[in-house]
């Protein structure tokens, strides 16, 4: 996670936008908060702003559509195969909500989802995910940092959430038993270390 002291100081437009969003937030106005949507501009200080508050803290349910839609402006600006969400302090229902608002827009050529940091997501919730229609293009998963799903072997995580063969995806798993990493060390039937080819 980036530490805040090394972080630039935001730009003007991103100032413009907490300072908005802070309006919403304290009026918990989901007709508000629709209303800055559509007003957002397609400026990089939208998606600086969205990203320094939700690094710092999660906000609530009335500004999911300010949430999808910067997000979409975000995907929009970047270009990128990847839809970042790592670090953001999302819940699981605002996590769902954008991968499903950015995979709906056809314009975007996604592959790879990063949801790396978040600790409330579960594998009910990344199975919620690959439910989805378009998730099917998703080829790459990064889940590192996430305290829920961490204890899941790498190679049975695409299946138990339902992504597509050949799909993979990676987290924090570190075996008590190092022989899944080191088969040569695996004990033989017999008990003694398998030699070393």
């Amino acid at each position: 996670m980036p530490n805040e002291m090394d972080e630039e100081a935001p730009s003007q437009d991103a100032k413009d936008f907490i300072k908005a969003l802070q309006i919403v937030i304290e009026a918990r106005s989901t007709e508000n908060a629709q209303q800055m949507a559509e007003a957002q501009s397609t400026t990089a200080g939208v998606v600086e702003g969205l990203r320094r508050i939700l690094r710092q803290r999660r906000l609530p349910k009335c500004c999911d559509p300010v949430i999808i839609k910067g997000f979409l402006i975000a995907q929009d600006l970047s270009n990128s195969d990847e839809l970042d969400l790592s670090w953001m302090q999302l819940s699981p229902a605002q996590v769902l909500k954008v991968v499903r608002g950015v995979l709906h827009d056809n314009s975007f050529k996604l592959s790879s989802l990063n949801i790396s940091g978040n600790s409330d997501i579960t594998v009910g919730t990344l199975s919620e995910i690959f439910k989805l229609p378009e998730a099917s293009k998703l080829k790459r998963l990064y889940l590192f940092g996430c305290s829920k799903v961490e204890d899941i072997k790498r190679g049975d995580m695409a299946s138990r959430i339902g992504m597509n063969e050949g799909a993979e995806a990676f987290n924090s798993y570190f075996p008590a038993d190092l022989s899944e990493f080191r088969p040569w060390m695996a004990k033989s039937r017999s008990g003694k270390p398998r030699p070393r080819v």
